[in-house]
């Protein structure tokens, strides 16, 4: 399992990596999380914020913002409903759309944003093109590693899955010990998912006739 890799690293990584499997909060889909926002408003306050007149603060009364961009109008339906969640708990998120693909990139680049938008993919077991991009630290100046991470732990876990390319085994147990970090590390807030699986295909070819 993920453990025999994790565990000579007890010493690096946090306590609660070993501990249960994260899972995501679950809704009934109504728009009522009464029950979320206790927890949030429960965990914001340990961390040192307070909800005053409706505005989460700091022991210096500033309030908790911070600026989303989106690269189009589109995503806008997705954002806007997250910025509701958090003005329940008192936090002030501003959208920006920054429409320009070159701008964009830019920012992107050079961390100019403190939240973005993007899409993570996966597959059955670990690709190491794939996670070289999004999560090594060599790619920490460039557009593809969005979340800023810089990692020894993580960069480890790559070097070994390159290694370990064709053995499904080691592989399927270093992707699990990988997510348990990333996880435990809530780098993203996961928004939405596709429950579809799309195929394209092309009916040019068929069975020859015998």
């Amino acid at each position: 399992t993920e453990l025999k890799f994790l565990t000579p690293l007890r010493d690096q990584i946090p306590a609660k990596t070993f501990a249960a499997r994260v899972t995501n909060p679950v809704s009934d889909g109504s728009g009522n999380i009464r029950k979320q926002i206790r927890q949030a408003l429960g965990l914001l306050k340990e961390a040192g914020y307070q909800l005053e007149k409706g505005k989460l603060v700091n022991s210096d009364g500033e309030q908790l913002s911070f600026e989303l961009i989106l690269r189009t109008p589109l995503v806008e339906r997705v954002a806007i409903p997250f910025k509701n969640n958090l003005e329940k708990v008192g936090i002030d998120m501003t959208i920006q759309i920054v429409s320009d693909s070159a701008q964009y990139i830019n920012r992107v680049r050079e961390r100019q944003y403190d939240m973005i938008v993007g899409k993570l993919g996966g597959a059955n077991f670990p690709s190491e093109q794939a996670f070289l991009y999004e999560w090594h630290s060599d790619y920490i100046e460039s557009s593809y590693n969005q979340a800023g991470v810089k990692s020894p732990i993580l960069d480890d876990l790559i070097k070994r899955i390159k290694e370990n390319e064709g053995n499904t085994e080691e592989l399927l147990a270093l992707g699990q010990a990988f997510d348990r970090i990333l996880l435990w590390s809530y780098y993203s807030i996961p928004q939405y998912h596709s429950s579809s699986f799309r195929i394209a295909y092309w009916d040019k070819f068929g069975i020859p006739k015998q």
